[in-house]
């Protein structure tokens, strides 16, 4: 059995006791207790894929209300729906993290509390859910101190990751244990750097440009919300000097992003013909990241893998 995609194939090896599992607790569980109750791999991943899906779904809708999200349905199906799919762990972990969001903007100080246990449930499914205890951050009362942490995190990495051998940090982190961490800085990027950073650009670039155009109302703490998230992740750019992965995080705040852009577009508010150029404009700036990292880099274990087995239907 081979889909040559590493993810779905190491976790149905684990999933069958093929392979050795050094994977969080929380998902080990997951898998223990399918086998206990004898479901197969396949049915496993379908409810995986269903619990993430209704967690997603609703802790979008606590946070914001859209009459019309066929624009967050489609934009979300062309990226980066198939690469959350067959990376389904990442998926889960991320979709109860999006769950607890609610708890962030919370007025109630109790529930930074929620936000935090919701967090660390998320970090049992994949450890490194754990990097999202940063969004606390939006909780600071004033604001610009978010950006300047933002932005001090990540020119210090970028100063500290492109001046100190990679091989003391692959050394480090394997001293620690930390083999699978390792990896990740034991390469770098070339052109697919300037891809990295013309999604990262694009996606904060395309929400503040809503942000000035949108007047004050409920819909604009919202986009403040969203925004304020993508610039406390900056300091992931300079990670992914050395793995595309670390773009993960990024992506995981899509669906965010193109609740964003629906709010945007169904604005009857805003002049017509800029929400018809805007459209225009994003639909070509997601279609050209579906281009380059779905059919390009994961043509055969990705795009070619879900569509021969039939995942996107239900």
């Amino acid at each position: 059995f081979n889909t040559y995609n590493a993810d779905y194939d190491v976790y149905y090896r684990i999933f069958y006791n093929k392979a050795w599992s050094s994977l969080e607790i929380g998902f080990e569980a997951l898998t223990d207790i399918a086998r206990f109750l004898h479901i197969n791999y396949q049915c496993f991943f379908s409810i995986i894929l269903s619990i993430s899906f209704y967690l997603l779904y609703n802790g979008i809708n606590a946070l914001i209300k859209i009459s019309d999200k066929k624009y967050v349905y489609f934009l979300y199906l062309l990226y980066p729906l198939m690469l959350d799919i067959t990376q389904y762990r990442f998926f889960l972990a991320t979709a109860i993290v999006v769950f607890c969001l609610k708890y962030l903007v919370s007025e109630d100080k109790g529930d930074i509390y929620k936000y935090l246990i919701g967090v660390i449930i998320a970090s049992t499914i994949q450890i490194t859910s754990l990097f999202y205890a940063l969004f606390i951050l939006y909780r600071i009362p004033h604001k610009k101190i978010v950006y300047k942490y933002s932005l001090l995190i990540t020119f210090v990495l970028l100063f500290t990751l492109l001046t100190v051998n990679t091989d003391f940090i692959i050394s480090f982190l394997s001293n620690l244990g930390n083999t699978k961490m390792a990896i990740y800085f034991d390469n770098h990027l070339n052109f697919g750097i300037l891809i990295a950073f013309y999604y990262m650009l694009g996606s904060l670039a395309s929400i503040y440009y809503i942000k000035k155009e949108m007047k004050l109302n409920n819909a604009n703490l919202f986009i403040n919300f969203v925004f304020e998230l993508h610039l406390i992740i900056l300091f992931t750019l300079p990670l992914v000097y050395f793995d595309f992965q670390f773009l993960r995080f990024w992506r995981s705040l899509s669906i965010l992003k193109y609740c964003v852009y629906a709010v945007y577009i169904n604005d009857k508010e805003i002049d017509l013909t800029k929400r018809k150029y805007f459209l225009i404009i994003i639909l070509c700036y997601i279609f050209s990241i579906f281009l380059y990292e779905i059919l390009y880099l994961r043509f055969e274990n990705v795009f070619e893998l879900i569509l021969k087995n039939n995942w996107l239907l239900p």
